[in-house]
């Protein structure tokens, strides 16, 4: 598939790049429209999860080596950290939210998003390790939650999802909080 998109951006003309990523469990810890936001609100402060802020640094180098930006990879890299580190890149976050009239103040109170109005965590039965985490079935869980849609006539709801509060390799202790469901019913 990678081989196809990158032929038709070859075939207009386009300098156009595929990443292949690990999507055997979710990147981040967030599944769920207004808990996404939060989290790469989050990562545009600093405090993002390590897989999604490596996946943006990879992601956003590409673009800065199209955009000759940057010379190179190391470049690219010090420039994107470098914009997280001073706010720029938080700061530029607030410049496309009001380039598109929405509510700029949701940077600065997250709690402005949808919420969901009950949170239900889910608990380790046992003590042991994570072996793995099933993208598509926690994926499909959170539509079923509302996060998503089977079909057109589907209604998401924005506040609905899943965040993990484990992830794989991650030593549990029978009891510890696996994830947290959210749901607005």
């Amino acid at each position: 598939l990678a081989e196809e998109m990158i032929a038709i951006g070859t075939y207009f003309h386009k300098d156009t790049k595929a990443m292949i990523s690990s999507m055997e469990e979710p990147l981040g810890n967030a599944i769920g429209n207004a808990l996404e936001v939060k989290e790469a609100i989050l990562s545009l402060q600093g405090k993002g999860s390590a897989d999604f802020m490596e996946l943006c640094l990879e992601a956003g180098s590409i673009m800065l080596l199209q955009g000759k930006i940057a010379k190179d990879k190391e470049e690219a890299y010090r420039k994107l950290k470098a914009a997280v580190s001073s706010g720029a890149a938080l700061e530029k976050l607030r410049e496309m939210i009001a380039a598109q009239h929405g509510d700029v103040s949701v940077i600065d109170h997250t709690d402005r998003l949808p919420q969901a109005k009950h949170i239900l965590p889910i608990y380790a039965s046992q003590k042991g390790y994570i072996h793995r985490i099933h993208a598509m079935r926690i994926g499909t869980l959170a539509m079923r939650l509302g996060a998503g849609r089977l079909t057109k006539d589907d209604i998401i709801d924005p506040a609905a999802g899943i965040v993990l509060q484990k992830k794989s390799s991650d030593i549990i202790e029978k009891g510890a909080v696996l994830a947290l469901s959210l749901i607005h019913i």
